[in-house]
Order: structure tokens, then sequence, then C-alpha cells
């Protein structure tokens, strides 16, 4: 169970480059915040199975004389998103058995925007030339003002800006509700930011999971050790990932122990290499949904539309007026029954029910207040989420 009452922190940042310093791992420091969870939200909740899409702006912020980052490192750095979020690496060699009961997968789907905010086409990538040194050391590359770019809709996309750090962070995220919308995202170091094939010489950070890790803060996770790393009762308030009091920077261990028991060394919320990152947990992913629900519910987008295609299911809204929606579920799966949940934006559930594959539910409305509901269904091993509007 998650607490009642969840600490979580936004990034705040007032220094000036520290350069000749150590590369830090994650530039992103606590504030606290409070998100009230429910009891609703359970770790088996349908609403924590289905998949989430997201549409990710990239801000690529570099001076003239600095090698350009390419299209196709972008794309390779949001493969890596993918592969981490929707579970690609887990094996029975990445999750220790003594955590096989809580590791699962979040189920989140990162593209690039096709539409900017005016509803014109676009690549989802920006790029500017910028004069200023070590942009992104500071909040200066989020505003075109100072020298960067300015934030897309951060309540419909996620931006993330790429720049020149100094070498004082690779990575830094901001928590939600935390710092004003036109800050909202996260900056990433210039020299981190890809796929491995991009990373080559930038060990232990070059398979691209810093960024899986900074968007785990975007979504509320703290890292695994909390406030402290001294005092093992300041943990991340959440209960299946075990109170630590190691960062475990530049290490890459199977095993260790700290706090009286053993640590997750793999969580993609500790500092360890990127080779031993791996997964996040059942408590993890019902916190980042939880604050997905009640702070960034807009950001779930058309990479996951009103018509969903799975490997056999496919859930399509036929037809929506005031009085509620027609879903069609048409599933080559014919063994097991679909479920399916209504929720509200408070995570409340509106309609819930079991259906067999190839029928039509209707789901009444007439009472519910206009707003944006989620529609989280599941059959067998497939998992579907739509964003409705009312």
């Amino acid at each position: 169970m998650l607490r009642s009452l969840v600490h979580i922190w936004m990034a705040i940042f007032l220094t000036a480059p520290l350069f000749g310093q150590h590369l830090q791992r994650c530039g992103t420091i606590k504030y606290q915040d409070d998100i009230s969870s429910s009891s609703i939200f359970s770790t088996t909740s349908a609403w924590n199975r289905g998949v989430l899409g997201f549409e990710l702006v990239i801000h690529v912020v570099q001076m003239p004389n600095q090698d350009p980052i390419s299209d196709q490192q972008i794309l390779n750095q949001i493969e890596v998103l993918n592969a981490a979020f929707m579970g690609e690496q887990l094996s029975q060699s990445t999750i220790p058995a003594a955590f096989a009961s809580s590791i699962d997968i979040p189920n989140f789907s990162f593209c690039l925007a096709t539409q900017d905010p005016d509803g014109q086409p676009t690549t989802g990538i920006i790029r500017k030339e910028t004069e200023v040194i070590h942009i992104a050391a500071t909040d200066n590359i989020k505003s075109s003002f100072t020298g960067g770019s300015d934030a897309w809709d951060p309540s419909r996309y996620v931006n993330i800006w790429i720049g020149d750090t100094g070498g004082l962070f690779i990575g830094r995220a901001t928590f939600p509700g935390a710092v004003p919308e036109e800050n909202q995202g996260i900056i990433m170091d210039v020299n981190y930011f890809g796929g491995a094939a991009d990373l080559i010489g930038k060990a232990p950070y070059n398979l691209g999971k810093t960024l899986v890790h900074e968007l785990g803060h975007f979504f509320g996770l703290e890292h695994t050790w909390g406030s402290s790393l001294t005092d093992c009762s300041m943990d991340d308030g959440i209960a299946d990932t075990p109170s630590t009091a190691s960062t475990y920077l530049n290490t890459c261990l199977n095993e260790a122990y700290t706090c009286g028991s053993m640590d997750m060394t793999g969580n993609f919320m500790t500092y360890s290499n990127d080779a031993c990152l791996a997964y996040f947990t059942k408590g993890q992913i019902a916190l980042m949904r939880l604050v997905i629900l009640q702070y960034r519910p807009e950001l779930i987008s058309t990479c996951v539309g009103q018509d969903i295609q799975g490997a056999d299911l496919k859930t399509q809204v036929k037809a929506a007026d005031l009085s509620g929606w027609l879903v069609q579920f048409e599933s080559a799966n014919a063994m097991d029954d679909i479920q399916y949940v209504l929720y509200n934006l408070g995570g409340q559930s509106i309609v819930s029910g079991s259906t067999e594959a190839n029928e039509q539910v209707f789901l009444p409305m007439s009472n519910a207040p206009r707003g944006i509901y989620i529609l989280a269904v599941v059959q067998g091993a497939e998992k579907q989420a739509l964003k409705l509007f009312r």
C-alpha cells in the first residue's frame, strides 16, 4: 500500500556551473509537496495495467560550433524509453528472485508530437541556435528570452530540453505541480542523450537510461533512498522499495544490503550504472499513474488514441454523445473475457464490467460531468487505456 501522504520533490537549481567537479548523474533535488493517494489505486487495479501514451517535444539548443544532435539520435533515445517503460528489458536475469513479486511494467508509450499547439503538422523536434555558453546548466534553456526554447503547452506535451550543462549534471527533472508551467519538463546534457550507438565512450551512463530515471521524477518518484542517505527511516514512501542508504553511484551490483535488507540496485530510481538499471516496482507504477491522474491527465496522448490496435485486441469508440459512449471490443482471443473500467480524473470508477470478445458495450454518462475520462481495458496479457472527452 502507498502511504496516504507521499512526499515528492521538485528540482531547484540556483548555483552556477561547478566546472571541474565530478559529473553529477541526476540534478533533481528535493522540495516537499503532497499527493493524496486512494485505496482505489491498488497496484492490481485495471487502471494500473492499461497502456498510456505521451507525446514528446524535443528542444535541441546548441551553439553553432557544437556537434548537432541528429534525428536518429533522438529516435534512438525514444526507443530506449519505450523499451524501459514497456518492460522489454525484463527477464529472469534482470529481476532478483527476492523482488520477483514486486516488479512490474509501467506500460507507458512515448512518441514525438505530430501536431504543434496550433494543430499544424510537426516533427516534434525544435532546433535553436544559442550564443549562451552552458545554457542547459540553468533554466535559461527553457526560455527564448534567455537564449533557449520556449516550452510547448506542458499540459499536452512532455518538454525535453537538450543542451550543454558544462558537465554539471546529466539530467534534471521537475516534479509535478511544483514549478510554473513554462518550466515543467526535463533537461538533458547533450553528451548523454541517445541510445547505445550514440553514447560510445560514455560509460557507465552509455545506454540512455538517465532519461528513464528523470521521467520517473517527472511522474512523481523520489530516489529509492528518499530524503536521507543516513536515516533508514526516511525512504521514498513506497512500501515495495526497500529502505536503502546508498545511491549505488558508479556501481553495478547484483546483490547489496543496507538498512537491514537487500537493496534494489537495479531500480531505475537509483544511480546504478546503466547496464544494471532494469525495473520499476508495482508501488512506483501505482504512484506514477496516480500523479498522472491528479497532475498531468491531459498528457495522455494520441500515442494511445481513441482507437487502439493490439496484438489480438482492438478497442474502438464507435459513437459518443452526452448520454455516453458506445465501445466496440474486437479480439482474436475468444478464450478470455474483456474487463473494462471507466475512471474519472479523481480516480473513481464510473462504469465497470466484463464482456466477451467481439461485443459492443454502452458506457452511460448522462449524469456525469463534462471532462476527461480514462477507459482501462484488459484481456489476458493485453492492456490498453483510452483518453475520452465528454
